[in-house]
């Protein structure tokens, strides 16, 4: 069904540090899809619970939002305009017809390494 809207150029190799990002980004966000959250998120949640650092989420949010991987709203915080984020279609078939199955296990499986880490250390 998406097929035609996830065109790429080259295929993704899913090993260079952006593409990881994206990767466990997009895997987390159609995770939580599909247990039925359907909030958006912010850049600081979004780097909680899935390790990619912060300053990548901030500087590349932007750009998978322009990309159509991701749907954005911005909020009110205290004054202040902050953007949350949630997994758009174009970023669910990118998870499911472009992502190989073996580099979605092993995203998930770092994902979680990290949250368990992230229990420990409280």
């Amino acid at each position: 069904m998406y097929k035609s809207s996830v065109h790429m150029e080259r295929p993704a190799i899913f090993k260079g540090r952006h593409n990881r990002s994206k990767g466990k980004t997009l895997v987390f966000l159609s995770v939580r899809q599909q247990q039925g959250y359907s909030e958006l998120v912010s850049a600081q949640y979004l780097h909680w619970m899935t390790g990619v650092p912060l300053a990548t989420l901030r500087d590349r949010l932007r750009l998978w939002y322009r990309w159509k991987y991701l749907v954005r709203r911005a909020v009110d915080d205290r004054g202040r305009a902050v953007f949350r984020y949630g997994i758009a279609a174009r970023g669910q078939a990118y998870v499911n017809e472009v992502m190989p199955q073996e580099v979605y296990d092993e995203l998930v499986n770092e994902i979680f390494e990290w949250q368990q880490r992230q229990r420990h250390n409280r």
